[in-house]
């Protein structure tokens, strides 16, 4: 992703030929990337499409009289400068002026991905406010404006009518007291089983659920926020990176405290499952795989047997031009080659009956 400066020396992601900023028919606007590829224009933009979210964010109860203007406020290279309205009747403080400032910069953002006629728009001016700087670190705003949600609530009506729309808990256990986060971050040393896996599978990991005591959730966030690793996450008995498949609809109920008796069984029948499975792919790789005494190096059986039958397939036409179609051993090429395809079809009779077997459960 190639960067530039813009003329107040902030690093920005150059926009795209005039030609192509027009928003199209029925498809929604977004924002695009910042320079530093953090996920808080994917956030809003995901966030601005779930509608309590969006209600939450327009924040319809702290408005301004006038949002200002500016013709490259868009883009993300310039802010909109307008007077800050003091309250006499509170003691706003210079912190909860900047709250307020990031609050207002955030219906500019819901408005502007509502109506505009543009196919995108940029987060970079909030990314820079200074209530944003202070509650992240450089490379997660995204986490940081999940925060500036809950310290609004203090100033504005921002979430006083839905007090914890991001935040889940979890219940305490022997080994942890209970916590409480607005998003579920799951790290890179969460190693799967298997290359394919769900978003499930990378929740059981990152929750331990498998494990006594694991960690179970008392409350689940009506907005329940994930992030995945951007990298690759390595599974076991491979080196590749994983695919994650991400369920249209998730049933965060499996990870309540409430249910954690009837979880665990279904657990232990899975592993139980698991292992069953493991030892039918066991048997199938010996079938499927020859390894010789004098080598370490597994080859395909049914690749093995093809290479064999296509030699004895040129024997026979060459023993079918002489006089004596018959090998040193008595036995004549076609006989070997029927023996041959008796053994692949066994073998092949074999896999396919592993396969079902598989299949079934």
């Amino acid at each position: 992703m190639l960067t530039t400066l813009d003329s107040a020396g902030h690093e920005i992601v150059p926009d795209v030929d005039v030609t192509e900023r027009g928003r199209q028919r029925d498809e929604p606007a977004f924002l695009k990337p910042l320079s530093t590829r953090d996920f808080l224009p994917s956030l809003i933009t995901i966030l601005h499409s779930i509608p309590r979210c969006r209600h939450l964010l327009l924040a319809k109860k702290d408005l301004l009289l006038n949002y200002g203007q500016n013709p490259h406020w868009w883009s993300g290279s310039e802010s909109i400068e307008v007077s800050r309205v003091m309250d006499l009747d509170h003691s706003y403080g210079r912190e909860s002026m900047d709250i307020l400032d990031a609050v207002h910069e955030t219906q500019r953002l819901m408005a502007f991905l509502d109506k505009t006629t543009r196919a995108y728009g940029s987060a970079s001016v909030l990314a820079r406010l200074p209530a944003m700087k202070e509650l992240y670190s450089s490379d997660d705003s995204y986490s940081g404006f999940l925060k500036l949600c809950e310290k609004a609530s203090k100033v504005t009506q921002i979430n006083k009518e839905q007090p914890s729309l991001f935040r889940s808990s979890t219940a305490a256990t022997s080994k942890a007291q209970s916590d409480s986060v607005n998003m579920l971050k799951l790290g890179l040393n969460d190693i799967l089983t298997r290359a394919n896996s769900t978003l499930y599978d990378v929740l059981d990991r990152f929750l331990d659920l498998g494990a006594t005591p694991g960690v179970w959730l008392e409350t689940i966030a009506p907005v329940l926020v994930i992030q995945l690793p951007s990298k690759p996450i390595i599974y076991s008995g491979g080196t590749g990176s994983t695919h994650i498949d991400i369920p249209g609809t998730l049933y965060a109920d499996r990870y309540h405290v409430e249910n954690k008796e009837t979880i665990l069984n279904m657990y232990t029948e899975l592993a139980e499952g698991r292992k069953v499975v493991d030892g039918i792919e066991a048997k199938l790789a010996q079938i499927e795989m020859f390894k010789s005494s004098a080598s370490d190096n597994a080859v395909s059986a049914a690749a093995l047997l093809d290479t064999t039958k296509a030699y004895f397939e040129i024997r026979k036409q060459e023993e079918e031009a002489s006089v004596d179609p018959t090998n040193e051993s008595g036995i004549s090429t076609t006989q070997i080659l029927e023996k041959l395809q008796t053994i692949y079809e066994h073998l092949n009779a074999r896999v396919k009956g592993k396969y079902v077997v598989r299949g079934n459960r």
